[in-house]
C-alpha cells in the first residue's frame, strides 16, 4: 500500500461535518428559551467541537507533515485557556457525573419584573458623590444577571 501524501480527506470531511454540528448547536444555544434547551445545545456543542479534534487526529496519522500539523494544534489546545476549558468541559460531560453548567442569574429584574431565559434588560445607573450625594458623570446602562447558564468550573 502506498502511503498517503496528505491528511486523509475523509477525516477532513468528517471534521467539517462536526464543525457544522457545532455551529448548529451554537445557534440553538443562542435561540434557547429555557435552561434545558440551553444545556442540551451547550453539550451538543462541546461534543461536536471535541470530535473535530478526534477526526483530524485520526486523519493525520498516515502522513508525517499532517502529524506535525496536528501536534501543533494539540499543543495550542493545551495552552489556550478557552480551548483547554472546552476540552475539559467535554471530558467532564462525557466521563463525569457532575453538570458542566449551572443555572444562574435572577428570574426578575431590579424592578421586580419577571425575565425570560437569557433576556437582558438595561437599567440606567448613576454614580453619586459620597460626600454630598450629587450625581457624577453621565448615567450608564447596567445589565443585571439574568436567567442563564454559567460555567460550573469544568
Amino acid at each position: 500500500m502506498i502511503a498517503s501524501q496528505a491528511m486523509d480527506s475523509e477525516a477532513v470531511e468528517q471534521a467539517k461535518v462536526r464543525l457544522q454540528k457545532a455551529e448548529k448547536a451554537l445557534q440553538e444555544l443562542q435561540a434557547a428559551t429555557n435552561y434545558d434547551g440551553a444545556e442540551s445545545a451547550w453539550i451538543d456543542f462541546l461534543v461536536a467541537a471535541s470530535t473535530i479534534y478526534s477526526k483530524l487526529q485520526q486523519g493525520a496519522k498516515s502522513n508525517a507533515k499532517s502529524r506535525a500539523w496536528y501536534a501543533s494544534k494539540k499543543k495550542e489546545r493545551k495552552e489556550d485557556p478557552l480551548l483547554r476549558y472546552l476540552h475539559q468541559a467535554r471530558n467532564s460531560e462525557e466521563h463525569g457525573t457532575e453538570r458542566v453548567v449551572a443555572r444562574g442569574g435572577s428570574a426578575k429584574d431590579i424592578l421586580g419584573r419577571p425575565l425570560k431565559f437569557g433576556e437582558r434588560v438595561a437599567h440606567k445607573i448613576q454614580i453619586h458623590d459620597k460626600e454630598n450625594n450629587a450625581p457624577k458623570g453621565e448615567p450608564i446602562d447596567a445589565y443585571p444577571p439574568v436567567p442563564s447558564l454559567r460555567s460550573d468550573g469544568a
